[in-house]
């Protein structure tokens, strides 16, 4: 089973907790990975939060670090 990208657009935007992001991406790690291509389901707004993106990085590498 594949994901291809799966996090949706709105978790990056203000409205919403930054937790409901992180929740969905640790999720989507847990189901999906390794095979993952973990992307934004549509268009960032322009209201997203670029920090949220860097957030959703960091996660990514945390759990790519425990194969090293």
């Amino acid at each position: 089973m594949y994901c291809f990208d799966g996090i949706s657009a709105v978790y990056f935007d203000e409205l919403f907790p930054i937790e409901t992001l992180v929740e969905c991406v640790e999720r989507l790690i847990e189901l999906f990975a390794p095979k993952l291509v973990l992307g934004i389901s549509d268009e960032i707004s322009s209201t997203g939060n670029l920090e949220r993106v860097r957030l959703v990085g960091q996660i990514v590498n945390e759990y790519n670090q425990q194969f090293d």
